[in-house]
């Protein structure tokens, strides 16, 4: 399957976020959607476990045209679907 090439700063943002105790990478990274929006897909390229047990998917997002561009951010795994 084609992953998304990783830039140096997203490098750079992805390795800061999952330094977090409880974060771990996903590799490969997986397309994903957001259920709660439509339209808004991207990448999932790390997990957190939160101490009351919830996770969290960190995950690059287009809202609109790849043209946009992408907002890395922590998404509530309820919220996140993988594609494919």
């Amino acid at each position: 399957m084609w992953t998304p090439p990783i830039s140096d700063a997203l490098e750079t943002e992805l390795s800061a976020a999952l330094s977090r105790p409880g974060a771990s990478r996903v590799i490969p990274p997986k397309p994903v959607a957001l259920t709660n929006e439509s339209k808004a897909t991207g990448w999932l390229f790390g997990r957190l476990r939160l101490p009351d047990g919830t996770w969290l998917g960190l995950a690059t997002i287009w809202r609109g045209t790849v043209f946009d561009g992408a907002e890395l951010g922590w998404h509530p795994a309820d919220d996140l679907r993988t594609l494919g």
